[in-house]
């Protein structure tokens, strides 16, 4: 059970994550946040400094459950990775489909949360850093099952490059105005990520 402080941070995490959402960053205040969580403003200074430490926390909170799904999708099955090519080809296709999928609506929820956090992110050091760790961990974590597959020679330059891919091309398609729709931005995508990570593999639809 939840005590009585916690799910005051909670709610005034809650909050923050709605008013940079529907204010920007510039008219979120410490004194909105708290209003919209239902609290006195001296309830958020019991919590947090400013709105910069309760925008950290909620850029760490959203990469440690990006990380988290996407590995649980790049997982080996219990019994291991198959021994036949296109199966394992199979196995991972599909996998980075349902991964291009949650990482689409990880950014459409609350999309202008997200443009806020991409934007400050240049202005705030200790944001860029906690954003950079997750990034670096991600990275490493992708490698590491890069490297199980056995397709490639620098597991840790094909994870970076395929991080870069998904990460510039879905805030294009997400936060900007996007050129083409989800079904054909998808599969598009899949095959990039296949050729980087699983070079020589199948390319039809998961």
């Amino acid at each position: 059970m939840q005590t009585r402080a916690h799910r005051t941070r909670a709610a005034l995490v809650e909050a923050a994550a709605l008013e940079f959402g529907e204010k920007g960053y510039a008219k979120a205040t410490a004194k909105s946040i708290a209003s919209r969580a239902g609290v006195a403003v001296g309830s958020f200074y019991q919590y947090f400094p400013n709105k910069d430490a309760v925008l950290q926390e909620l850029a760490s909170g959203r990469a440690r459950a990006l990380s988290d799904e996407t590995l649980r999708r790049l997982a080996a099955p219990p019994e291991g990775l198959p021994t036949d090519p296109e199966q394992l080809e199979q196995l991972v296709r599909a996998a980075m489909f349902e991964i291009v999928d949650e990482i689409i609506r990880y950014h459409r929820v609350n999309r202008d949360l997200h443009a806020v956090m991409t934007e400050r992110r240049h202005a705030d050091p200790r944001l860029d850093r906690i954003t950079s760790r997750a990034e670096h961990a991600l990275v490493r974590a992708i490698a590491e099952v890069i490297g199980r597959w056995g397709r490639v020679p620098d597991p840790q330059a094909a994870a970076f490059v395929a991080y870069g891919c998904v990460e510039g091309s879905i805030h294009m398609h997400v936060l900007a105005e996007p050129m083409v729709d989800d079904d054909r931005f998808r599969a598009a995508l899949v095959d990039a990520l296949q050729a980087i990570a699983l070079p020589g593999g199948i390319t039809a639809d998961a």
